[in-house]
């Protein structure tokens, strides 16, 4: 049959909207391989492990910033938080450049200045273009959607591995990563401002998951699946509403768990003597998110109709506290690091393409900014917490004289004390799961 000019033009944009969204998550890439570039920065600035991991805290504030300032934008034009995610990711690379130029003379103060700019332009560049991208395909293929957009995320970190690792190591890798991060922004943000746009006027504002407060819908305006119609709720009502008190704290739990796992993952090669492993770690970890997200994703849109995704997320959650369990004292040969890489990739991209399409789901979507900002921002205060404590129990165990301290009894009390705390999302998904069906009622 002959397709229309309009529609021709209409499905254009919308695969244009989605190519935008892709790159625009994308960019995120330097900030996810933080522990590729972790040990250099020790060796560049002089600085501790403790140091360190606060540059990592710091990156993740901007990001908790950036969405919390986001949760108060729904009803605004994205083009203009786009402007502001601009001038931030400009700001960044620019200054974490001028400080590797002259050591001596930058203080930490201005370094995670750097970093928190970054951590604010990433906040803005995902949740606008999760929220437009969201929109414009219907819920019952956001999950392969959403894992698409999580993922591409990974695209960015083999993107910029790849520039990181073609460097010669005498050449100041940091540095050059930074001058190609300030022009492939300009890049991006060009194609976004063009291209990033609501193209359907009409979203499928349908719920998977019943709402035991929810007032009763009408009968006329269901499908033929009897899905729940999702309500508009005010700030006060989603802080009280239990089905997301249990959704927020499980995520965040998860996400910052999972962000000590992959922020610390040339770390734990580096007790172990294998630092020569770190340039195949670049590899396994976006390659292992990538096919986690996507495999799950398709999973909960193809079962979407008889079981819920939480499931999912429950299994992503467990993985992600066996992997905490098993760096404690297991890691001591590289086949182990290449599981505990699995682990890590796996855990943390079904989460993420997961938790982003229940939020959408669960929740109206026009509320996308403000519910999924709330959770990425106490992600980001949490993962602040964990990441620190990591840091110290690391710098207890290093000598005076030296940066680097050998031996998994550096990074146990580390592990342990990330293992306990990401038993709490397990749990918490377990509360959810009970309150809310696990197959829906047709």
């Amino acid at each position: 049959m002959h397709i229309s000019s309009p529609i021709k033009s209409q499905k254009l944009r919308l695969w244009l909207s989605f190519v935008a969204g892709v790159i625009a998550n994308a960019l995120l890439g330097p900030s996810e391989i933080f522990y590729i570039y972790a040990n250099e920065l020790q060796v560049i600035f002089n600085v501790n492990k403790k140091q360190v991991e606060m540059f990592a805290s710091i990156q993740t504030i901007g990001n908790g910033i950036g969405f919390v300032l986001c949760t108060f934008t729904d009803s605004l034009n994205p083009m203009c938080l786009l402007v502001v995610g601009f001038v931030f990711t400009l700001i960044g690379p620019t200054v974490l450049w001028v400080a590797t130029l002259d050591q001596h003379m930058t203080n930490s103060y201005f370094i995670m200045f750097g970093f928190l700019c970054n951590g604010l332009s990433d906040s803005i560049q995902i949740i606008i273009s999760q929220k437009i991208v969201a929109k414009n395909f219907s819920s019952s293929n956001r999950g392969i959607i959403m894992a698409v957009l999580s993922e591409s995320i990974c695209i960015g970190m083999l993107l910029f591995s790849v520039v990181y690792y073609i460097i010669p190591p005498k050449s100041h890798r940091f540095q050059q990563l930074m001058i190609f991060l300030f022009f492939f922004s300009v890049f991006v943000y060009i194609f976004c401002f063009l291209f990033l746009r609501e193209v359907h006027s009409q979203t499928d504002y349908t719920n998977i998951l019943h709402e035991d407060d929810n007032p009763e819908p009408n009968v006329s305006s269901l499908n033929e699946h009897s899905k729940d119609v999702i309500l508009k709720k005010t700030f006060m009502q989603i802080i009280k509403d239990p089905n997301y008190q249990l959704l927020a704290w499980l995520s965040t739990l998860a996400f910052a768990t999972g962000s000590v796992l992959k922020t610390n993952l040339t770390v734990l090669s580096q007790v172990s003597g294998l630092s020569s492993f770190d340039s195949y770690i670049f590899i396994y970890v976006p390659v292992f998110s990538s096919i986690g997200g996507i495999v799950v994703g398709l999973l909960s849109d193809k079962l979407r109709d008889s079981l819920t995704r939480l499931p999912f997320l429950l299994v992503g959650c467990v993985l992600q506290t066996l992997c905490s369990f098993i760096n404690i004292f297991l890691v001591k040969n590289k086949a182990l690091i290449v599981l505990s890489a699995f682990l890590t990739g796996t855990a943390l991209g079904s989460s993420y393409a997961l938790v982003s399409s229940v939020v959408s789901e669960m929740f109206h979507i026009d509320n996308y900014n403000r519910n999924y900002g709330m959770i990425k921002g106490a992600h980001a205060v949490t993962a602040l917490l964990l990441q620190y404590l990591f840091g110290v129990f690391y710098d207890a165990n290093v000598s005076d004289s030296e940066l680097f301290c050998r031996g998994l009894h550096c990074t146990e009390m580390g592990y342990t004390m990330n293992t306990i705390i990401s038993l709490l999302p397990v749990l918490l998904c377990v509360c959810l799961l009970i309150r809310t069906p696990l197959k829906i009622t047709k």
